[in-house]
């Protein structure tokens, strides 16, 4: 949701362009810039967008997911018990997140075309 203080009109975005930008990293917020009273533009920093986008992807994973799962369980394919079992997670398997995960799987990769090298 974009705050009242985050709204801006577009020539005086224009004039401060550089501190708006600044603004706009260090907070990760958007701002709604406006045109004659109108808002017309939304912009915010190329971090807080590629969060967005994350989070929109993983969003939508999970809705296709989600729905797939209810079509098994309208078809029969799998029970009503089974579905739930296999949404709740599982105490003896170990998580780690995402980000950790990919920094272990490099380390990997690079120690094995080290060793390829040597």
């Amino acid at each position: 949701m974009v705050q009242l203080k985050n709204i801006h009109p577009l020539s005086d975005f224009l004039r401060n362009a550089k501190a708006r930008a600044a603004h706009l990293k260090a907070t990760g917020e958007p701002e709604v810039l406006t045109v004659n009273g109108q808002a017309e533009l939304v912009v915010l920093s190329a971090a807080a967008y590629e969060k967005l986008i994350e989070e929109l992807e993983t969003e939508r994973t999970l809705n296709v997911s989600g729905n797939s799962a209810l079509e098994m369980l309208r078809s029969g394919q799998v029970s009503a018990a089974d579905l739930m079992a296999s949404l709740k997670p599982n105490p003896h398997v170990a998580t780690i997140p995402a980000a950790e995960a990919f920094a272990q799987l490099e380390r990997r990769i690079q120690l094995r075309r080290k060793k390829k090298a040597s």
